[in-house]
């Protein structure tokens, strides 16, 4: 199956009604609108056709829960590099 993206703004008068989201385990900007969340692509495009629950975090959520995750991996690491400075 072969793909062409235009952009539906670009096409004058044009009723574009989306139906799904594709690659939505890759999204910034989380979307609560009701419609179909695609880990990749459906299954008719070669994806895996899994689809994602639909997330409920605003976007100052999401910077929060990424700088939780930052700070959890700077702690790890200096956890290790104590734990390594104990063993010698």
């Amino acid at each position: 199956m072969e793909f062409t993206d235009i952009p539906a703004a670009v096409i004058p008068n044009f009723p574009f009604k989306p139906t799904l989201h594709v690659n939505y385990q890759e999204t910034l900007l989380p979307i609560k609108d009701g419609l179909p969340k695609m880990k990749d692509l459906p299954k008719e495009a070669d994806g895996s056709g899994d689809l994602l629950a639909e997330y409920l975090f605003t976007y100052a959520e999401m910077r929060n829960l990424k700088a939780m995750e930052q700070l959890r991996l700077v702690e790890e690491d200096d956890a290790l590099e104590v734990s390594e400075s104990i063993d010698c």
